[in-house]
């Protein structure tokens, strides 16, 4: 028998379904693919993302907390963020503080479709709970909120920082402000006889405090009075006296409003047409054994308006607070010989034994503090005899070589002739400069110096041969062209010289800094070494320079290390090193008083550096102009404090 082996039959219905499965399969497979290219693509972006928040994260960093940084006390923070007249968001080297880049949308070639906006606001930080607030006034600290955006993106990616401002809270402080007077202006009333006594209110903005520690406690408004002469409504002037205006107050909670008297005497026979024709201010209050404070105890001291002001007699203008102390050479007539010292060592030759044995060298980004020295840092030589003596540069080093001093300073003359007497087949041609400032950090050294050649290194050709650099110091001064990571302060000011060598040749170079405020001069090429101390400098050629004009100057503010500086040349030498100032402010100014009674002081003398460092006599009168006022005097080595006053100098008057 033959048998038939019979098959399962099957239907196009199977076939179909048998598709299916396998479509539905392939399509998880291809959705799964997708996800996961969508995910890696998502995660990539977030990592740009990351990348181009850093870069704005960081640009802030590099800029001033406020475009009042350097004049709080005077003009307070910014209120209203954003972009100057003179800034743009497309240049952001014109960007100068943080809060420029307020309201700004930021993109970035290297960050395709992407966007950032910038936000940035004023707020307050809670240590104990760990919380971030909001602010409506000007704080210590601002905030920066940052949303990155991309198509891919469901929501924009946020980032946040605060930039704190790294100055003193006090300066904050809003002042009570005088809002206004009030006198009675009633029909008949404004006419004043022998015997009567004027009252008047002041207002202020914010309750005030009087400290009354003695019986004998007065606070009193000095004004000008107008004396009758002739018609009704002519008049002269004259100052009031101290007894004349007197406060009533008596104490107790605080108050916003100060009554004040005016007690009239024959020689006081006031009349006028309107109250507002003759009474105005003097610019002064003057409180006698006590002070004034707000309700936080904080000392308040006024100038109030001056006497040609618009608001002399009804004010909404701020008054001025006291002025920012200095520390300044000033001394009693007791303390003599101290004044004579300060004035006959202004200024100082430092010596090539403490150069050589306590200054740190450098190497570009290299430092050695103490021997045994290597390398080049052993190549230095000091050279002393009964003529002479100087530290010298013994090779021609391709790196940038030098030593920076061994205290901090703000405020200084630093002067030195600079030559190299190198001619070993050739006389070369290249760098010997000073240095300005002097900043390490993270292991890299940082300056701004001053540099001249023969042609030899930048500066040269077209920066001409005498310049400031500032950047890294492995950068500064290269070879050829200005790189990319450092910067050549003054571009525009060529000085082109001589274009051989330095054999023959002294340049004297003149350094002098003030805060962020610093002036270089030279004196060409001399042919001595008489010749380069006895040449004046060529104003034509002046170099100033403020750090207030670049955020990447910033580092160099405050008291910096200053020294000097030499690049492939060998035989160098720096003559007649000669110093003036040092890390005491204002060390320009010196001023000697006779103590009197009540506090009270007469001045005697007051000098202050001419450009050389040396202390030339000044017009006492011109002091108060000079110097301002009201501001505190404080002399940290004799630990006296002394106030200026629009009319001279007094013994500081309040508790500290």
């Amino acid at each position: 028998m033959v048998r038939i082996k019979k098959f399962n039959a099957f239907t196009y219905l199977d076939v179909i379904y048998g598709m299916t499965v396998i479509m539905i399969v392939m399509g998880v497979l291809f959705g799964s693919i997708r996800v996961m290219e969508k995910r890696l693509r998502q995660n990539h972006l977030l990592t740009m993302a990351d990348s181009f928040s850093n870069q704005i994260i960081n640009e802030l960093e590099l800029r001033r907390f406020d475009e009042n940084s350097n004049s709080i006390a005077e003009n307070g923070l910014t209120l209203v963020f954003g972009m100057e007249a003179d800034e743009n968001v497309a240049d952001w080297s014109t960007l100068d503080d943080v809060d420029d880049f307020h309201s700004q949308n930021i993109t970035d070639d290297a960050f395709p479709q992407m966007d950032a906006n910038v936000t940035l606001s004023y707020v307050n930080l809670d240590i104990a709970s760990g919380s971030v607030q909001a602010s409506a006034v000007p704080t210590l600290f601002k905030r920066l909120q940052l949303v990155i955006d991309h198509p891919l993106f469901d929501t924009g990616i946020r980032y946040s920082s605060i930039f704190g401002g790294g100055f003193d809270s006090e300066l904050l402080i809003e002042r009570a402000n005088p809002l206004s007077i009030a006198v009675n202006k009633d029909a008949g009333e404004h006419v004043i006889s022998t015997g009567d006594v004027l009252v008047f209110t002041i207002e202020f903005s914010e309750n005030v405090y009087l400290n009354d520690n003695d019986a004998q406690f007065s606070l009193y408004v000095d004004i000008i009075s107008g004396i009758l002469t002739g018609e009704e409504g002519s008049f002269s002037k004259r100052i009031s006296n101290q007894n004349e205006i007197k406060a009533l107050y008596s104490g107790g909670e605080g108050t916003n409003q100060l009554t004040f008297e005016l007690s009239v005497d024959v020689e006081m026979n006031l009349a006028a047409s309107s109250l507002d024709d003759y009474i105005s201010y003097r610019p002064r209050l003057v409180v006698e054994n006590g002070s004034v404070v707000d309700e936080d105890n904080n000392q308040i001291i006024y100038d109030l308006p001056g006497v040609e002001s618009d608001n002399a007699f009804t004010s909404s203008t701020n008054i001025l607070p006291l002025l920012q102390q200095w520390n300044t050479p000033i001394f009693t007539t007791a303390e003599q010989t101290e004044y004579e010292n300060n004035l006959s060592q202004q200024v100082t030759t430092v010596s090539a034994q403490d150069i050589f044995n306590n200054w740190d060298r450098f190497e570009n980004n290299n430092i050695d503090t103490e021997p045994p020295y290597t390398g080049n840092f052993n190549e230095w030589t000091l050279v002393e005899s009964d003529e002479d003596s100087y530290v010298e540069m013994n090779v021609n080093a391709g790196t940038n070589l030098g030593f920076v001093s061994d205290e901090s300073v703000e405020n200084f003359i630093f002067e030195a002739t600079l030559f190299s007497n190198h001619d070993q087949g050739w006389k070369d041609n290249d760098l010997i400069g000073l240095v300005i400032a002097f900043h390490r950090d993270n292991e890299k050294n940082y300056a701004i110096s001053v540099g001249k050649t023969f042609n030899g290194i930048e500066p040269k050709n077209a920066n001409g041969t005498f310049g400031v650099f500032y950047g890294e110091i492995k950068d500064i001064f290269p070879w050829d062209g200005v790189p990319a990571n450092t910067d050549l302060v003054t571009p525009g000011i060529k000085f082109f010289g001589a274009r051989n060598h330095w054999k023959g040749n002294f340049v004297r170079v003149k350094v002098q800094r003030n805060g962020d405020e610093i002036t270089v001069k030279m004196n060409g090429e001399n042919g001595s070494r008489d010749a380069a101390l006895n040449t004046p400098y060529i104003e034509d050629h002046t170099i100033n320079i403020n750090l207030n004009d670049d955020p990447s100057l910033d580092k160099f503010k405050g008291a910096k290390q200053y020294g000097y500086i030499v690049k492939s040349q060998a035989n160098t030498r720096w003559y007649d090193i000669a110093t003036s100032g040092g890390s005491v402010e204002r060390r320009n100014i010196s001023i000697l008083v006779q103590l009197g009674e009540n506090n009270q002081t007469t001045t005697m003398e007051y000098h202050q550096a001419n450009d050389e460092g040396d202390y030339l006599a000044r017009e006492i009168a011109l002091m108060q102009a000079d110097i301002g006022y009201l501001r505190p005097l404080f002399n940290p080595e004799t630990g006296n404090k002394y106030l200026i006053t629009n009319t001279g100098i007094m013994v500081y008057p309040f508790a500290e």
